[in-house]
């Protein structure tokens, strides 16, 4: 069985899992962690953490059945910084967020800078989306599984690429996208942001660096708990 455990405002997250040496990070075969609000900095270059919230949905919720969300802020900037499921395999968002709405402006993978012996690029997926005339999100999230490596994401939403193998694998002429190196559990790191004007580029960047520079300190310190 795979879950979260909510234990007042910590959570511990447990999974049984077949047989397999423990990956780059230190991730064991038995993937268990316990994290509170003071697990991640105070502080992460001009960052502050200002709130942390602990959240248990249905188990049909497209966003999954648990989160810890960090709230931070710079410079006027909100950002979310969630640890959310476990899931089997990739969690796709992009049918979360459309699910409840949100449309694509824009979609893209980005390469992050490998850390430690990762075996396997650090790809995070990111989106741009708005909803109506006045809101718009920045969301940039990436997969890791019990080994610790990031599962590669799908390609881009809404791409040609993307449509294409859709429409195969709706047909039963493509295999499932599971990927058959990843093993589960499967646990997401995501950053949302969202504002009722255009974000600049400027904030877009500081965005994505303050993913990468959370993600680390978050995947270093599953790493830690789970030995």
């Amino acid at each position: 069985s795979v879950g979260f455990i909510i234990v007042g405002m910590g959570t511990i997250a447990r999974a049984s899992l077949l047989s397999t040496a423990p990956g780059p990070g230190s991730f064991e075969k038995d993937l268990v962690f316990e994290l509170d609000e003071e697990s991640l900095p105070a502080t992460i270059n001009d960052w502050k953490r200002t709130g942390f919230r602990a959240v248990n949905r249905d188990k049909s919720d497209p966003f999954g059945t648990n989160s810890m969300i960090w709230t931070y802020t710079r410079d006027g900037l909100i950002a979310q910084f969630s640890i959310d499921g476990a899931y089997s395999s990739f969690h796709d968002l992009w049918y979360c967020y459309s699910s409840i709405g949100w449309e694509l402006r824009k979609s893209d993978n980005h390469e992050l800078s490998a850390g430690g012996n990762a075996k396997s690029p650090e790809v995070a997926t990111e989106y741009q989306l708005f909803r109506g005339s006045t809101d718009e999100a920045y969301v940039i999230y990436s997969c890791i599984d019990s080994t610790g490596n990031t599962v590669a994401p799908p390609p881009p939403a809404e791409t040609a690429l993307r449509r294409l193998l859709n429409r195969l694998r709706s047909g039963n002429l493509l295999a499932s996208d599971q990927n058959e190196m990843t093993v589960p559990p499967v646990i997401q790191f995501q950053v949302y942001s969202n504002t009722n004007s255009d974000f600049s580029d400027a904030e877009f960047d500081e965005l994505r660096r303050f993913f990468a520079e959370i993600r680390a300190v978050a995947k270093n310190k599953i790493a830690a708990e789970s030995r």
